[in-house]
């Protein structure tokens, strides 16, 4: 996400293409080698639920302080994950003000180019669940997780459908550029594919809370959506007049 609002504010945007390949393949490379290089160095029955597979393979060399660094290099590299969402989600709400989906206090920039009033808006939530995550110490991660993957689902969901309207829209008015693939039967599968994991959710007990959150949060930001969409009309309505 981080990435994609990066490309935003690139001098040059012929580069973007090219570096997101590079991340996906740059990424793609890692988790590959590392996977191997655990496979590679110890047998399955040595990983554990309640370790990391690199700690059980340091402790298995005798390395000294080797589980310390490498417990300190995953806390840094969750650290370097939480800025780029906190940077992705103050663009997003700067964004979403510019468009008047959001109060218009979001939208101030400081000369420094940081949406100062947006970071602000970001750290208050993420202090929220650091506060929340010592009254639910073995469920808040859980929930968390499970609430955003649930809220992607239903996001790739829609994005796949508004495709669909778009190419009908597209055909209807003889403006079709360019072909893709299997439409329309296989962006319903992914559709479908999407909501059996969201029906999935629904029968598992530790997951129900999160899948309810989830719904609750969907229909608070459609249902406010649609009365920012309506007030614009009514605005737009009086200009007119």
């Amino acid at each position: 996400m981080a990435t994609g609002m990066a490309s935003a504010e690139v001098e040059n945007p012929r580069v973007i293409p090219s570096a997101f390949r590079k991340i996906v393949l740059l990424l793609a490379v890692l988790y590959l080698l590392s996977l191997f290089a655990i496979l590679y160095a110890i047998p399955l029955t040595k990983i554990v639920e309640n370790q990391s597979p690199m700690i059980t393979i340091l402790t298995l060399l005798r390395i000294p302080y080797a589980d310390a660094v490498l417990n300190l290099i995953m806390i840094l590299a969750a650290f370097s994950t939480a800025i780029a969402a906190m940077f992705g989600v103050s663009h997003i709400l700067v964004s979403l003000s510019k468009r008047e989906e959001a109060p218009s206090l979001l939208a101030k920039i400081n000369k420094r180019g940081v949406p100062f009033p947006s970071l602000i808006v970001t750290t208050i939530f993420v202090f929220l669940f650091i506060v929340a995550s010592y009254f639910l110490p073995g469920s808040i991660y859980e929930i968390l997780t499970t609430s955003a993957g649930v809220v992607y689902l239903f996001l790739w969901g829609m994005i796949l459908y508004t495709y669909l309207r778009f190419r009908r829209f597209q055909q209807e008015s003889a403006n079709e550029q360019g072909k893709v693939w299997g439409i329309p039967w296989r962006f319903w599968l992914a559709i479908l594919i999407l909501t059996i994991a969201l029906v999935g959710s629904v029968f598992d007990y530790k997951h129900l809370m999160s899948m309810l959150i989830s719904v609750g949060f969907v229909l608070i930001a459609g249902f406010s959506y649609f009365i920012l969409i309506r007030r614009k009309g009514t605005r737009a309505a009086e200009k007119l007049r």
